[in-house]
């Protein structure tokens, strides 16, 4: 049995159509429970698995351009009015229209039908499609990696109770990431489409035409318009925990490796994290760390970014981590300061915009010489900013209230960014942090106190004498 767990509202196995996890002895095993069971010629099983996924995954399928599966039977979509598909990918075909999965023989000629191809419209582009009475609705864009990637994860939706010249009718998703609605084909008014009762096809046409090559992994079916959180796709978007020999890795599974500048590891570690801790990063006063890439946080509305912290600076602002070169200029970047407003206090901020969204209480021993606490920070941007509710920050699980504002004007909604993120020091030149850090974990949902790292395993019974 596989117990899939997220931290949003579920994965909705009660909706799920069909799931086809593509694991070791089980390669055409529908996991729903729905017996749509595949056939397969020459598809493989690999080891190569997103690392991102819910739930975890121990294989994936690999095409090799010859290699295709179809479901024995039909994939019977008739009775629903919504539908998500979604499936993790690693494409290796740069030219040459190729099929991902298709509903039909032909899901480009038949009404009601839904497809996702490689290179169709255009080399490197990936498409995805239902056929209407008089034209196709369609996306097209352009993979993050193109065809010589590494593993996302690609969502579309299709409400067949919108017009289909609403651009809500299909939505596409890379990474939990909305990339827009829908267009049209020439030709004819746009007029909902029934879904089908057809047979499903991966990796090529009926097993003829347009083979694909690469990995796919959890191809998933679901009877309802899913949102980003109910994806089989982590939220976490990072979490560096500064474990020996991997100092600067990304342990989501989300890539977002560190650059290090001086930083060592130590074996001085906070007492109570979830799942252990082997080891922390201790800042000098001159050591920094800081993304290769930006992370991107901009898909989610919501946000969680949580530390454990032992200072060792009483006075001067000091960088414990920034999104950005100067979150103060870049409206929606999030940090993290010690002694900013004041000796001794630890400030949550976000910038948004005319002003700057932030809290700051004491540092509970002080900022010279303290013990190990953990620290979380939490974000809304659904929330307006005068709503004391928008940011949080929490001390070993403690909320020490709501935010206040730098200036008064007015609160506006200010949505996450796109940006490096920087640990220790801003851009390795100013205000540089000392002391020891550990498991920075940022996760795409506004977790409560029994979800952060420094919570009790769930099932412990805590004695009171």
């Amino acid at each position: 049995m596989v117990l899939a767990v997220a931290l949003g509202t579920g994965t909705g196995l009660a909706d799920t159509v069909a799931w086809w996890r593509f694991e070791p002895g089980s390669l055409t095993t529908d996991s729903s429970g729905n017996g749509n069971t595949l056939s397969t010629s020459g598809a493989i099983v690999t080891n190569d698995v997103p690392l991102n996924a819910v739930g975890n995954t121990a294989g994936s399928a690999y095409f090799n351009g010859s290699a295709f599966a179809k479901t024995i039977g039909t994939l019977n979509l008739s009775g629903f009015t919504n539908v998500t598909v979604e499936w993790f990918m690693k494409p290796k075909k740069a030219t040459g229209t190729a099929i991902v999965w298709e509903q039909s023989a032909n899901a480009g000629g038949l009404t009601g039908a839904m497809g996702a191809f490689m290179n169709n419209l255009a080399n490197g582009k990936l498409d995805l499609l239902q056929k209407l009475n008089t034209r196709v609705l369609w996306n097209s864009f352009t993979p993050i990696d193109g065809t010589d990637g590494k593993w996302h994860h690609y969502a579309v939706s299709l409400d067949t109770t919108q017009s289909y010249t609403n651009a809500n009718a299909m939505k596409v998703y890379v990474d939990g990431a909305h990339l827009g609605g829908s267009y049209f084909g020439s030709g004819g008014e746009g007029v909902p489409a029934s879904l089908v009762n057809q047979v499903l096809n991966i990796g090529m046409r009926d097993g003829a035409q347009y083979p694909f090559v690469g990995f796919i992994d959890e191809l998933r079916v679901s009877s309802r318009l899913l949102s980003p959180t109910e994806f089989l796709l982590k939220p976490c978007s990072a979490h560096w925990k500064f474990e020996p020999g991997a100092l600067t890795a990304d342990s989501s599974g989300w890539g977002n490796s560190l650059t290090n500048v001086g930083v060592i590891a130590t074996n001085d570690v906070p007492s109570r994290v979830r799942g252990g801790s082997a080891g922390s990063a201790y800042f000098n006063g001159s050591a920094f760390a800081k993304t290769i890439n930006t992370l991107n946080v901009g898909a989610f509305t919501n946000i969680t970014v949580e530390w454990y912290m032992k200072p060792k600076q009483a006075t001067a602002t000091a960088i414990v981590w920034e999104q950005s070169d100067d979150p103060g200029a870049v409206a929606g970047a999030l940090a993290s300061y010690i002694n900013n407003n004041g000796a001794g206090t630890v400030t949550a901020m976000q910038d948004i915009g005319p002003r700057v969204l932030w809290t700051y209480p004491a540092v509970p021993d002080g900022t010279a010489n303290g013990a190990w606490h953990h620290y979380a920070m939490t974000v809304d941007t659904t929330q307006t900013h005068t709503n004391l509710t928008a940011l949080k920050l929490y001390v070993d699980g403690v909320d020490q209230g709501g935010q206040v504002y730098n200036v008064a004007t007015t609160g506006g909604v200010v949505t996450l960014v796109n940006q490096v993120f920087n640990i220790g020091m801003r851009n390795g030149t100013e205000y540089p942090f000392a002391g020891f850090i550990d498991e920075i974990r940022v996760t795409g949902a506004l977790l409560s106190p029994d979800l952060f790292l420094n919570a009790p395993p769930q099932g412990t019974v805590v004695l009171l004498r």
